[in-house]
């Protein structure tokens, strides 16, 4: 997400077997499918990730976890990330996808980067002169 809106959805078919799965397990699945196909995006970042199923917010702390989770857990610790618990009432969009049944959960992620480098460009002398010419061009009418 960017500004509070969603910029990219991903969805894929569960295998086989990834049908038999708890709906625990699901949940954690579209999490690492998420990490790792944006993983180039994120690696490096501290970002939230915001999922409707709670549990999932312990899931550094559980004790008792199967071969599956163990392994996925590995793909998780090489991020920087908060697990941020929103009701399906309030996530609505990522609600309604995850109850197709062919479909992995939709799990949102974001990332502050864009506001701190324009927090960071306006801030600093030079560039705040030249984004202030930018802004005055724009409003500026253009002549045919």
């Amino acid at each position: 997400m960017q500004d509070n809106h969603s910029v990219a959805y991903e969805s894929r078919k569960l295998t086989t077997h990834e049908k038999n799965y708890a709906t625990h397990d699901l949940e954690l699945l579209a999490i690492v499918h998420a990490l790792k196909l944006w993983r180039h995006y994120l690696l490096g970042q501290k970002f939230e990730l915001m999922t409707d199923h709670n549990s999932l917010k312990w899931i550094f702390t559980q004790e008792n976890l199967n071969m599956r989770q163990r392994r996925w857990m590995q793909t998780l610790q090489e991020f920087d990330f908060e697990i941020k618990y929103r009701p399906g009432r309030q996530n609505v969009v990522a609600d309604a996808l995850s109850r197709k049944p062919s479909l992995c959960a939709i799990t949102v992620v974001s990332n502050s980067l864009p506001a701190e480098v324009r927090e960071k460009l306006s801030a600093n002398e030079f560039f705040s002169s030249i984004i202030s010419l930018l802004h005055q061009e724009s409003k500026t009418p253009k002549e045919n």
